[in-house]
């Protein structure tokens, strides 16, 4: 009796123990198995962005991370095999930074740094990119990773981004259609 006493304490212990450990987590019994990062940008991005914050003077809002896909999508009309290899090649990508509208927050142009020790970083990877970036006329400017930054380089490949081409066509429910995208470069 003495046992079946003893094994009924025990059992009441490790329930109370279970029960405790159950409400102390939010009643999750499982831990899960995430952890927090630190910094949200690398030490290369922030010394990037940190010159970017200085070339844009508040021209701009800067955001970091952004997925293509947040940015961009395939066309609904597209046929469905279509559609999905154009999702296939920008799902799980991202702009290292995207510049947007201060007031709008209107995406202006995309950002994506390169680096040359790390083959994810490397511009062919980012290849798909450009096609995708090109036909939603969306500016993808270029940088490779350096230790230092001058924000005026940064500012003049920005501009020279951004106002490349001043009348482009634009696809409109099937209809190509011009747009003028900065009047003070055309030459009348």
């Amino acid at each position: 009796m003495n046992s079946s006493l003893l094994a009924a304490v025990a059992g009441v212990v490790l329930l109370v123990a279970l029960f405790r450990i159950f409400i102390r987590h939010g009643g999750k019994l499982a831990r899960l198995v995430y952890q927090k990062r630190g910094a949200l940008f690398s030490a290369d991005d922030r010394v990037f962005f940190q010159a970017l914050k200085q070339a844009v003077h508040g021209e701009f809002e800067i955001f970091g991370k952004i997925r293509v896909t947040d940015l961009v999508q395939p066309k609904k009309m597209v046929a469905r095999d279509g559609s999905r290899a154009g999702l296939a090649a920008i799902v799980g990508r991202h702009f290292d930074f995207v510049l947007c509208d201060v007031n709008t927050l209107t995406v202006a142009c995309v950002i994506q740094l390169h680096d040359k020790t790390n083959p994810a970083h490397q511009p062919d990877q980012d290849d798909a990119l450009k096609p995708v970036c090109d036909s939603v006329g969306l500016p993808l400017v270029r940088f490779p990773i350096k230790a230092e930054y001058s924000p005026e380089e940064i500012r003049d490949k920005l501009n020279a981004a951004m106002s490349k081409e001043p009348l482009y066509l634009m696809e409109t429910n099937g209809r190509k259609e011009p747009r003028i995208s900065g009047i003070e470069d055309l030459k009348l």
